[in-house]
This record gives structure tokens, C-alpha cells and sequence, in this order.
């Protein structure tokens, strides 16, 4: 009886041995934890209705780029369950998927990307002096500009925007062009005429 107990346990420890040695322990050889394939996240990527090149797509330690389409595809293991885009000039935005989400090799996400910008400006009159007192809008938020015309929006978010300046009866209409938004930082000269 005892020798068949011994037994027993001397097959137990083998094929734990035998097990840990197939999954390396809980760690790859380099030392780092092992991680589990959940799958493959394939999408596109759009800003006003077009495809958005350059968004830097993070999981974890795998990272991409989307191509001139704005098509990504990222390998997701269990370390990188929430998944990062990134673009200078867009917002940055969180996507976290639970393994559950990966009920095929691959799933589809996609989404629409926003700009933001930074717009400021000086409003000046036709001789060249600074505008106080100027209503400046985008969309539905105003600032009024300072003793030197100067006005800032820290963030706008999208494109083909309108900024409008008003004072004294008299309104500016200036484009803002998404070339310009997406570098994150746009200035607006605007001359108020008599």
C-alpha cells in the first residue's frame, strides 16, 4: 500500500515537472511573465469621414501603426487588455476588452478619431491696434479677447470649424482647415474693419 502511494506521488511530481518545464514556469526565458493570446484586434480608423493615417495603436508590448487607409491589426495577449490610440493633434483614447470579447482568432473595432487643438489669436482694427472686448466663437463656447485683442481656446475638438469674431456691429468669419488643426496648435490673425 505504501509503495503504491510512493508511486503515485513520484508520477505526480513527473508530470508537474513535465508541465511547468511546457508552460516555462510562468515566465519566457528572458525572465519576463508569460503572456496569453486572446486574439487579434483588426479596425480602421476615420477622422471626418475619411481614413486616418499614422495612429499609433498600443496593446500592451505590441504596437502599431494604422497604414494610408487608416487599417490597423495589434495581437492582444491577457497584458495588454486595454488598447491605446495615439496621434499628435487627436485625442487620445482607451479602448479596455475583456477576454470574453475575443470569441473568434479576430475581432473588428472601429472608430472615429477627434482633432484637438489649441486656437489662439490677436484681433486687431485696420490701423493696427489690439481689439479689447472682441466675442470670439467656435462652435458653441466664446472667449472675449484681453486688452491686447489676444484670445486662446485650449481645446477645440474637430475640423471644419468656423471661428467668428464679433464687436462693435461688425463680424469676422475665419476657417479653421483640419491641415491646420491637426498639428495641435493653430493661431488666428484677425483685422476688424472700420
Amino acid at each position: 500500500m505504501k509503495k503504491r502511494n510512493l508511486f503515485v506521488v513520484i508520477l505526480f511530481c513527473i508530470a508537474l515537472v513535465f508541465t511547468l518545464a511546457a508552460c516555462g514556469g510562468g515566465e519566457k526565458p528572458d525572465g519576463q511573465p508569460s503572456r496569453r493570446y486572446w486574439g487579434t484586434l483588426v479596425g480602421t480608423v476615420t477622422e471626418n469621414d475619411a481614413g486616418l493615417s499614422g495612429v499609433k495603436v498600443r496593446s500592451g508590448d505590441e504596437e502599431t501603426v494604422t497604414d494610408e487607409n487608416g487599417n490597423y491589426s495589434i495581437k492582444v495577449y491577457d497584458n495588454g487588455a486595454t488598447v491605446v490610440f495615439e496621434k499628435q493633434g487627436c485625442i487620445t483614447q482607451k479602448k479596455t476588452f475583456k477576454s470574453s470579447s475575443f470569441y473568434t482568432d479576430e475581432i473588428r473595432y472601429d472608430f472615429i478619431m477627434f482633432i484637438s487643438a489649441r486656437v489662439e489669436g490677436t484681433v486687431r482694427n485696420a490701423d493696427g491696434a489690439a481689439v479689447s472686448g472682441a466675442t470670439i466663437t467656435i462652435g458653441v463656447n466664446s472667449v472675449e479677447t484681453d486688452a491686447d485683442g489676444k484670445f486662446v481656446f485650449e481645446s477645440v475638438i474637430g475640423t471644419s470649424m468656423v471661428l467668428i469674431a464679433e464687436h462693435g456691429g461688425k463680424t469676422v468669419r475665419k476657417p479653421l482647415y483640419a491641415e491646420d488643426m491637426r498639428t495641435g496648435n493653430v493661431t488666428v490673425e484677425i483685422i476688424m474693419e472700420k
